[in-house]
């Protein structure tokens, strides 16, 4: 599984669209509730269109109470560091007061005022460094996708597999992707996949991680013609409607495929 984890980490630059053209398939979709695990009791709204995210921070201040502040236009940048890319947004953080909530609202009593900056650097699609400034204190704080419902992927899907093998004349899963039917089998951390690609039958298990709205599978992957390797699939999303993924596996003696899957869901 190491060699596997450092594989998928060398390609992760390569399969990630950075910098792609409209709402949120500009890139990973970072919108979710946020939270660092040891500091439970505070924590990040996360809303996230194309390249600006819109930052809801509810934190505590000096006096011990409760304090909201926004970064209403956080954008995009990309720093690279040798073959690690992450992603950046930063925007000016706010803190509002106005009147209470009542029959009628009277907007000319919002008042905002700007008290700092705030940097989110995205390292991973479930991992995240948060940095954020209030009057001249400045707090730095590591962050996670907050989960409190885990997901049920079980149902029958018709989708497609694209991918890419990284070597020349390898067997690989796909063999270059096309139509495929998904059967998923889905209980708690145990997930079965079974995939019919064109007329290759190969069936995926393994344990099922979740954070937040994102999801990874670290398995096996196995096919009728006698395929085996170590499969991985991240960026798992599901609704009522479908799923996606990212996925990498490795057959071993330099053999690998990456790509992505995705189908509709039949009922």
């Amino acid at each position: 599984m190491r060699r596997l984890a450092i594989a998928a980490a060398v390609l992760f630059a390569m399969l990630v669209p950075l910098r792609a053209a409209s709402s949120t398939t500009w890139g990973i979709d970072m919108t979710d509730l946020w939270w660092n695990p040891g500091e439970s009791g505070w924590g990040a709204n996360i809303s996230h269109q194309q390249d600006v995210i819109f930052l809801t921070l509810f934190v505590y201040g000096a006096d011990g109470k409760a304090r909201w502040y926004v970064a209403p236009a956080m954008v995009s940048g990309l720093a690279s560091q040798g073959a690690d890319h992450q992603y950046t947004f930063a925007g000016e953080l706010i803190e509002a007061s106005g009147p209470p909530l009542g029959d009628a609202f009277d907007a000319q009593g919002v008042a905002r005022r700007v008290v700092g900056t705030a940097t989110l650097q995205f390292s991973q699609a479930e991992a995240a460094t948060l940095s954020y400034s209030v009057d001249g204190t400045a707090v730095t704080r590591a962050i996670t996708r907050q989960t409190f419902r885990q997901d049920d992927l079980s149902g029958a899907y018709a989708g497609t597999v694209m991918s890419r093998p990284y070597s020349s004349g390898c067997a690989t899963l796909a063999g270059g992707g096309g139509a495929t039917e998904f059967s998923i089998t889905h209980s708690g951390s145990s997930i079965r996949i079974a995939a019919t690609i064109g007329t290759r039958a190969c069936e995926i298990t393994g344990a099922y991680t979740q954070a937040g709205k994102m999801a990874q599978v670290n398995g096996l992957v196995a096919c009728e013609n006698g395929l085996r390797g170590l499969f991985r699939a991240w960026e798992v999303e599901g609704n009522y409607r479908g799923f996606m993924a990212s996925y990498f596996a490795d057959f071993g003696a330099g053999c690998m495929e990456a790509g992505r899957m995705g189908g509709m869901r039949r009922y």
